[in-house]
């Protein structure tokens, strides 16, 4: 807008410079007299003017079309990134609710284990756990104290080895 303003006001301000130059050329020619010229230069620079002005309007009517284009374009992509932020954050909310329910549930299965290990290794009776071959895993220090072998000496044997050793 501003540029299409600075052009009319440069017409504005020339314009009657020339046409009074020219009207001032007429009369001193005898074309015709100062009447007559004034006339023809205030209807000319009037139309002139008038011819300006309207494209001028079209400019920025078209301008205007353009710019409204460029933000209905603008208004639909923000309301696509947000309809997406609002998804993503959607999942990302779900997602923590689930990572929050995931770490509950591992930090009370830790504990049930810290309470089990805690019960295995505090029994009375002798407690061996051995893989699918039967070699043994792991025994409790009542297994220990009952047999006389240490926990390092037991694991990997089978228990009926143990026996047959006659330790």
């Amino acid at each position: 807008g501003g540029v299409v303003i600075r052009r009319l006001l440069l017409a504005v301000l020339a314009l009657p410079l020339v046409l009074g130059g020219l009207e001032l050329q007429g009369e001193h020619a005898g074309f015709f007299n100062h009447t007559y010229g004034t006339g023809v230069a205030e209807v000319t620079g009037s139309l002139v003017l008038m011819i300006l002005i309207w494209r001028t309007a079209k400019v920025l009517e078209r301008n205007a079309g353009a710019r409204k284009k460029v933000e209905e374009a603008l208004h639909q992509s923000n309301e696509s990134l947000e309809q997406k932020v609002s998804e993503r954050t959607a999942l990302l909310k779900s997602a923590n609710q689930s990572l929050t329910h995931e770490i509950s549930e591992r930090v009370r299965m830790e504990a049930l284990l810290r309470l089990q290990a805690s019960a295995l290794e505090s029994a009375a009776n002798a407690i061996t756990i051995s893989d699918r071959t039967g070699m043994i895993e792991w025994v409790n220090p009542a297994f220990c104290a009952l047999t006389g072998y240490s926990a390092a000496e037991a694991i990997g044997h089978n228990p009926r080895e143990l026996i047959e050793s006659g330790n």
